[in-house]
């Protein structure tokens, strides 16, 4: 840590901050992921047409508010990436397909019985978490240390690495894991 007051010092504050955020963030992902699965189980239709009408609302969104926040470039990005997926989930995803989508969920449910996967899952998951934590700090540190000069491209592409491989490592668990899971459900086993 700098001296206090300093111009660009990190503060306790900041550190408390962060971590106060990381922790809000995780517990509303796992209370999300709760009731994502609630619905899935009960009416998997209305998920299914909500996620895909609901997406380009919230780009949408996203986009009015860089907009207004002064952000022009992200807030016509937005707007494009909006109007494409908006324009894709109107032409595309007619109805009929919803429904074999809904029956898609419905299978998906098949790891709601078995809470086994949601222990992996969730131990998964917040290993990411931490991960991203744990990298966002070494960067931070290595932003620190380089003292506002220029930062080696090379050790900014070992840095994306690290971050790219250790999140695929726990996504790739959970894949893993629900496949071996839905194939033992599928052949009967």
């Amino acid at each position: 840590l700098q001296g206090e007051g300093a111009a660009g010092s990190v503060t306790e504050a900041d550190y408390d901050t962060l971590v106060g955020a990381v922790a809000v963030s995780m517990g509303c992902a796992i209370i999300f992921a709760a009731v994502w699965l609630l619905l899935l189980q009960y009416e998997p239709l209305v998920v299914v047409e909500t996620a895909c009408r609901g997406f380009p609302v919230l780009i949408l969104v996203g986009a009015v508010v860089a907009l207004v926040s002064g952000v022009l470039v992200l807030g016509i990005i937005l707007l494009v990436v909006a109007a494409i997926f908006g324009s894709y989930v109107y032409f595309c995803l007619w109805p009929r397909r919803y429904a074999c989508a809904a029956l898609l969920e419905q299978v998906s449910c098949v790891f709601c019985k078995h809470p086994g996967m949601f222990l992996v899952a969730t131990v998964a998951v917040l290993g990411i978490c931490a991960w991203v934590v744990v990298w966002t700090f070494a960067v931070v540190g290595m932003v620190v240390m380089a003292g506002g000069g220029p930062l080696n491209p090379g050790v900014l592409i070992l840095f994306g690495l690290l971050l790219y491989w250790g999140c695929q490592v726990g996504i790739w668990v959970i894949h893993i894991t629900a496949a071996g899971l839905l194939s033992r459900f599928y052949f009967n086993e």
